[in-house]
């Protein structure tokens, strides 16, 4: 537990897991819409000394699966891979991770969660590969660790049925492990250029956020001003 991770952004929150030296693994729709240099990375079951906040810096996103990799300057361990797992129906699977429960009076986030249950079946989304888990994932949670009996991790939790209870999904960890040899071979150009674009993507996003903002609160004043003139009042 101690090396599973709580990613914090300016908008929203996922969970991560180290995956390799100072190398935190993540979805890649947890940092989408984030200036990396905003995001605090905290290990909620590390002693002080480790627990952070951490920053974080941006490796790689892998363009096909919904992966992200960061590179957090800590020695906590990394977790294995099982990277010549081989699936087995039934078998039972541990996720951890940081969901947030946000409905009425009860609003909190649960830091380092952990939650049962079994793999399901294998199964493919929009042409890549998932196992499926009979067990319940939630809006924070993203990113986090499968792992079987032998603590190792058979997968990286990121998506959920839209309406069913537990039925949600996992990348496996062979194609994680790709996804990392990817990132690990990259040069620093590359790194920086990565960044650079994904700093890019993030103002746009940013910029046409605000500018909606804008729209709607312009809409909000001309509505003000006209009801106001139809009371008698001055557009002052």
């Amino acid at each position: 537990e101690q090396s599973v991770a709580l990613i914090v952004g300016e908008s929203g929150f996922g969970t991560g897991f180290l995956v390799a030296e100072g190398i935190l693994v993540s979805n890649r729709h947890v940092v989408d819409g984030e200036f990396i240099s905003m995001m605090e990375v905290h290990f909620p079951s590390a002693d002080a000394q480790h627990e952070g906040p951490y920053s974080a810096e941006l490796i790689y996103k892998d363009p096909k699966r919904d992966l992200v990799f960061l590179r957090v300057r800590t020695d906590l361990p990394p977790l294995p891979l099982a990277e010549d797992f081989k699936f087995r129906r039934g078998q039972e699977v541990v996720a951890i991770g940081s969901p947030g429960v946000f409905e009425g009076e009860l609003r909190m986030r649960l830091e380092n969660a952990v939650n049962v249950g079994v793999l399901s079946t294998e199964t493919r989304v929009a042409d890549n590969r998932y196992y499926q888990l009979g067990l319940s994932i939630n809006h924070g949670n993203s990113g986090g660790p499968v792992i079987n009996e032998f603590a190792d991790v058979i997968g990286v939790a990121t998506l959920k049925g839209p309406s069913q209870e537990a039925l949600s999904f996992c990348i496996p960890a062979d194609e994680v492990a790709r996804s990392l040899a990817t990132a690990m071979a990259l040069s620093e150009d590359e790194i920086l250029a990565g960044q650079g674009n994904h700093q890019a993507q993030t103002t746009v996003r940013s910029l046409i956020i605000l500018s909606h903002v804008y729209e709607i609160a312009l809409s909000h004043h001309v509505a003000y001003i006209e009801a106001s003139l139809e009371d008698g009042g001055t557009a002052d």
